[in-house]
């Protein structure tokens, strides 16, 4: 803990640890991608442009991913 701002706050996330991430996150379904956001803070979205590019792309392509595995395209219910 650090009373300062350091600019690689940034570029990291402070606050999970993300080999844990990458190691428990296999274990929650068959249709679990893992990838590095290099630069991305804790809200990959919030992250500098860059990264935030890269996740966007991860997430789509996931979603994409699961159209060809299942045959459908996964959809919310609302009650």
């Amino acid at each position: 803990e650090t009373a300062e701002w350091h600019e690689a706050y940034h570029e990291t996330d402070i606050v999970l640890d993300v080999h844990d991430i990458q190691h428990y996150g296999k274990q929650l379904g068959k249709h679990v991608t893992c990838d590095t956001i290099t630069g991305g803070i804790h809200d990959l979205i919030l992250s500098r442009p860059a990264a935030r590019e890269q996740t966007y792309r991860t997430i789509f392509d996931w979603l994409r991913s699961l159209d060809t595995v299942s045959g459908t395209f996964p959809t919310s219910r609302r009650q």
